[in-house]
């Protein structure tokens, strides 16, 4: 399975860096660019899901499991 999602994770940031040059009309080298900071949004977005979830589960929803 990890190896799936690495695969998975790593030809969908190519198709990002492929994708956005061509999608925004502008020069490979700014499309490099753009593209990073992408995928760097979505990283950070990624960061703040998790987080929240987290805490969610941490403060409101705490789990409990019955024996």
């Amino acid at each position: 399975d990890i190896l799936l999602a690495t695969a998975a994770c790593s030809y969908a940031i190519r198709l990002v860096y492929l994708a956005v040059p061509a999608m925004m009309r502008v020069p490979e080298d700014r499309g490099f660019l753009y593209a990073s900071a992408v995928f760097m949004v979505a990283l950070v977005y990624m960061v703040v899901v998790l987080t929240a979830t987290v805490i969610l589960w941490e403060y409101v929803a705490t789990p409990v499991f019955i024996d």
